[in-house]
């Protein structure tokens, strides 16, 4: 079972940062489960938390 480390390396690898949402209230907030990264980064790619593809 993968942990909230390899969660967030994924993330992280993906572009993806980890700052307040308070700016991006309509945001969709990042996944919380490591089965759901890929499919949130496919339905995100100019997400306002992502630096780069």
């Amino acid at each position: 079972m993968p942990n909230s480390g390899q969660k967030v390396q994924a993330l992280w690898s993906a572009g993806f940062r980890f700052w307040s949402y308070r700016s991006y209230p309509d945001a969709e907030p990042l996944p919380d489960r490591m089965q759901d990264v890929d499919d949130f980064m496919r339905r995100n790619p100019k997400h306002p938390m992502r630096i780069a593809p």
